[in-house]
């Protein structure tokens, strides 16, 4: 079978492409939609196309906004998916700070597009967070998580924070052996996206 890279063309096309069907799908009825530029996403991501795949997740902001429906979950959660999924295609992308970063940003814009993340698609950006070894910024999606609703309770939050907390004393435990200091990372999703915390 051919390769997604195949399937799609050159970058250059692919971005003709995409420009494109966002013109098309402007206000008018029958352009892409927000379920088939999600897919492009997630197969974007798998090829190790994350200009591109950001470009149709912009495609499938603006379908669902024309469409009056709420920001597309389905194609935030497959960036932020693929992020995790496709390591060594997606490597060139920078390392695991740079799709720790990544990651933060797709959440960051999904909340102030006034999005409720799913569950599974926040603990896809803490594994992320943890790769990078930053546990504050997952300490602070977790923080998302309850303020959202996608934690029903307290004691939920409270579990996935003791959680980190075991991982964070792991860390400055082996940061400590080498002679290191405790790199709790920088500023994360809350601080930035303005949800309080």
């Amino acid at each position: 079978p051919r390769s997604p890279r195949g399937l799609l063309g050159s970058p250059p096309s692919l971005r003709q492409l995409l420009s494109e069907r966002r013109r098309a799908a402007g206000p008018h009825v029958g352009g892409p939609d927000a379920a088939a530029w999600s897919a492009l996403v997630d197969v974007l991501v798998a090829a190790g196309r994350l200009q591109e795949a950001h470009a149709a997740l912009d495609g499938a902001v603006a379908a669902a906004a024309a469409a009056r429906r709420p920001p597309p979950a389905e194609a935030f959660g497959a960036l932020v998916k693929g992020l995790r999924r496709h390591r060594r295609r997606v490597g060139a992308y920078g390392g695991a700070a740079a799709r720790a970063e990544a990651a933060q940003r797709a959440l960051r814009r999904y909340l102030q597009l006034g999005g409720r993340p799913a569950r599974h698609a926040c603990d896809d950006v803490i594994a992320l967070c943890l790769a990078a070894g930053d546990v504050r910024a997952a300490r602070q999606v977790v923080r998302v998580m309850r303020l959202t609703g996608a934690l029903p309770d307290d004691a939920a939050e409270a579990g996935y924070q003791a959680w980190l907390e075991r991982r964070q004393a792991r860390r400055r435990a082996r940061r400590a052996a080498r002679g290191g200091g405790d790199g709790g990372g920088g500023g994360g999703v809350g601080q930035r996206a303005g949800v309080g915390i």
